[in-house]
């Protein structure tokens, strides 16, 4: 039974299925995960967009999981503006020490971070809190599913604890914990630790302006904005007050909730965090958007049935270039062109066991010229492919190449 986890409806719409094979996955921070199979619904009842997994996620993070396993210090990085990058790690401990400024004053200030991974957010928070104490700061680490991650905690800082179960905390933060957890364990994650006077953040990405999370199959849950409201109004009811921003974190929600604290002053709160423009594309509707990203069942259907396309090569992004290359079974890509010149010259493996390097859009007409190369498939959100394809198909079109958007149906 594929009900909605939330309203618990049988109304849900499948909207696409998504791969992972051994060694694959199309997030950079999962190469080496297990296979597995999931499929994404919409609940037509209560907008709740979810994923039913065929198999277990517990098998998906294997002991090599390549975040963990590669670079203790590793870390992902984040567009904080059009060619400006940042380590997550260190936005996140930034925005903490925001947050701690604008919270009720405690002392000592209990703070509990769930979901925290290695510890990097807790590593670089602490190591600025210890160098300028403003005030006495307690910090406990929490992991919902993996307990594996206390080796780190421990190798990169000690100046925290492991959570105390029985224990309430002033603050609890969470960044991109929410989406990977089950709806019936919300509670006991994050709403049972915070005292009553306290806060809690989390964020999660924003579909409207990160379309591609809907691609990640260990996100159990994707949220919107109105989404995101009616998770917590279904969960809180009248217990706890709250607001949400999509201008505090790049493409993604960031929502402060606390049982005293009124949603007027969580909105001051948040306002005083916003250190972005609005990433979200006020004009893109959740219903277009669900579905152009199902459109691409069919191409990936009809690529699969005819083998038609042989040969061709990528333009856009890895994460998306990955998804289509885990699901085009029977076509081998040959190579993958990126605009963004900090992705050139990287490695990019495909799923059949070849790899490329990223070559620079500049190269593409050469590269498909000297390799006869004649269908070139643009891997980029369906916002962005759209445009694109618009823009330069007659000028691919002049030089006997077929340029391809995977997100419509083919004719």
């Amino acid at each position: 039974m594929n009900s909605c986890p939330l309203c618990l409806a049988d109304q849900g719409q499948e909207l696409l299925t998504r791969l992972t094979e051994a060694g694959h996955s199309i997030t950079s921070d999962s190469k080496f995960c297990d296979s597995l199979t999931g499929n994404c619904y919409s609940c037509s009842h209560c907008g709740h967009i979810y994923n039913h997994i065929r198999g277990s996620l517990e098998k998906f993070y294997v002991d090599q999981y390549s975040l963990l396993t590669n670079d203790i210090l590793q870390d992902q990085l984040i567009f904080i503006g059009p060619e400006k990058t940042m380590a997550r790690s260190l936005f996140q401990s930034n925005l903490l020490h925001k947050m701690v400024k604008l919270l009720p004053a405690s002392e000592p200030l209990s703070i509990l971070e769930v979901g925290a991974g290695k510890g990097l957010t807790a590593k670089s928070f602490l190591d600025i809190a210890i160098q300028e104490p403003r005030q006495d700061i307690e910090y406990s680490l929490h992991e919902v599913s993996i307990s594996k991650y206390k080796n780190f905690w421990e190798k990169i800082n000690s100046h925290y604890s492991i959570v105390n179960r029985k224990k309430k905390y002033d603050f609890v933060a969470s960044f991109f914990t929410l989406e990977h957890c089950e709806i019936k364990n919300i509670k006991t994650s994050y709403l049972d630790y915070v005292t009553d006077g306290g806060i809690i953040m989390l964020t999660v990405p924003n579909l409207l302006s990160n379309a591609g999370d809907l691609l990640v199959i260990d996100h159990t849950s994707h949220f919107t904005p109105d989404n995101l409201s009616s998770l917590f109004d279904n969960l809180c009811g009248n217990q706890f007050s709250y607001s949400i921003s999509d201008s505090v974190f790049p493409r993604s929600l960031v929502i402060l909730l606390s049982k005293s604290i009124g949603e007027e002053k969580l909105s001051y709160m948040l306002q005083s965090l916003d250190q972005h423009q609005s990433m979200t594309n006020q004009d893109l509707k959740l219903e277009k958007l669900l579905n152009d990203l199902s459109q691409s069942q069919y191409f990936i259907s009809h690529v699969n049935a005819n083998n038609s396309l042989e040969p061709f090569v990528f333009w856009g992004a890895g994460f998306y270039a990955k998804y289509f290359s885990l699901h085009m079974k029977n076509s081998d890509p040959l190579a993958l062109f990126d605009s963004n010149p900090d992705n050139t010259n990287q490695k990019f493996d495909f799923t059949n066991g070849s790899h490329s390097q990223v070559f620079h859009y500049s190269k593409l007409f050469e590269y498909c010229s000297k390799n006869s190369i004649r269908n070139v498939i643009l891997t980029l959100s369906p916002t962005d492919a759209a445009l694109l394809y618009q823009q330069h198909s007659s000028d691919f079109a002049n030089v006997n190449l077929t340029l391809i958007n995977p997100w419509r149906c083919p004719s």
